[in-house]
């Protein structure tokens, strides 16, 4: 399993022991019952109904592990997730979506990503070479991630080797070693844009070593960046998170005509449900039920003269 796979579990299977302990309950002899009990308490407490998924395959993970009968593979627990699920919502519970940080998002972040902030200790406003150096990085950021639907470990891995020239075209390429899609690193080369190469040149330091990374920040510095430059660019920034380069591009495509496969393959996706789900809103513009209401752009009887004259005739 990945790395975050191996946490998320361990977090999910902590959470369980936990609970177990609090009923006194031996997790070596728990039934389902008991798991149903977990997932209702969990649920009380507000947890989503994706981490109440997650947290189930934690366990089911861990009784696998030793083997014998796994009861959280009950179907009793399945429908009782299933049931929280629709509880959630029935009270309103809709799932976030990462806001897209499309073509158009980026032109505004590269036009006001150079003006100061007051990021520095203390909230002072930074000087215009700071502003300068931290704005290069940024806007190199969000378009190598933007153009190859990096998710962020992705982004976060690319060492300056892995930025190459491509062999045909003149264009430049990264090296994706390794991706969530790609646990064994079979590794894939992603083209990116002669905006996003030149920003990375900008970036680039004097005899760079192969092995440095591009971007030697974390994950929660990407998100933090990400949202900055959204607001400084106009953009609402509550939803944009470290997927919203990613979401973007594969909106970006879809609006270009391009079809769900050429998609799943560009972002590394294994099944069509998140790119259907990313591209839901432009899908539904361009279904056949949307076009052909684009043909009736009024109503028949609005098409019709109307007679304003409401006094009778004389006989």
């Amino acid at each position: 399993m990945s790395p975050n796979t191996v946490r998320t579990y361990a977090t999910g299977w902590n959470s369980f022991c936990s609970w177990a302990d609090a009923q006194g309950v031996d997790v070596s002899s728990a039934g389902s019952d008991d798991f149903q009990g977990w997932l209702v308490d969990l649920a009380a407490e507000g947890k989503r109904p994706s981490t109440l998924r997650t947290y189930r395959a934690a366990v089911v993970h861990r009784y696998s592990e030793w083997g014998g009968a796994n009861p959280a593979r009950d179907p009793q627990v399945g429908r009782v997730l299933s049931g929280l699920r629709r509880q959630a919502a029935q009270a309103g519970y809709v799932p976030k979506q990462a806001a897209p940080l499309r073509h158009h998002h980026i032109d505004l972040i590269a036009e006001t990503a150079f003006e100061p902030r007051n990021n520095q200790p203390g909230g002072r406003l930074e000087t215009p070479e700071q502003a300068a150096r931290r704005a290069l990085v940024d806007i190199a950021l969000v378009s190598v991630a933007h153009d190859g639907l990096l998710r962020c470990s992705e982004l976060l891995a690319i060492r300056w080797g892995d930025v190459v020239a491509a062999e045909n075209s003149g264009g430049t390429l990264i090296y994706v070693r390794r991706s969530k899609t790609d646990q064994t690193a079979n590794g894939a080369y992603i083209p990116v844009s002669q905006f996003a190469s030149k920003a990375l040149e900008r970036i680039k330091p004097p005899n760079a070593d192969p092995d440095a990374l591009v971007f030697d920040m974390s994950a929660g510095t990407v998100a933090r960046r990400l949202k900055a430059v959204a607001r400084t660019a106009g953009i609402d920034a509550e939803n944009i998170s470290t997927h919203s380069p990613r979401v973007g591009m594969a909106q970006d495509l879809a609006a270009a005509g391009f079809d769900m496969a050429a998609i799943m393959v560009a972002g590394r996706w294994s099944t069509p449900a998140m790119v259907a789900l990313y591209t839901r809103r432009l899908a539904a513009a361009d279904s056949t039920i949307a076009k052909h209401l684009q043909t009736r752009q009024t109503h028949p009887s609005q098409q019709r003269p109307r007679n304003t004259n409401t006094t009778p005739q004389a006989a």
